[in-house]
C-alpha cells in the first residue's frame, strides 16, 4: 500500500509542476 502510494506521488508530481509551468506560460 505504501509503495503504490509512492509510485502514484511519483506520477502526480511532474505533472503538477508541469502544469503550474504552463499555466505562468500563459500568462506571460
Amino acid at each position: 500500500m505504501q509503495n503504490n502510494q509512492a509510485s502514484i506521488h511519483s506520477l502526480l508530481v511532474p505533472k503538477i509542476i508541469s502544469n503550474t509551468q504552463e499555466n505562468k506560460n500563459k500568462e506571460n
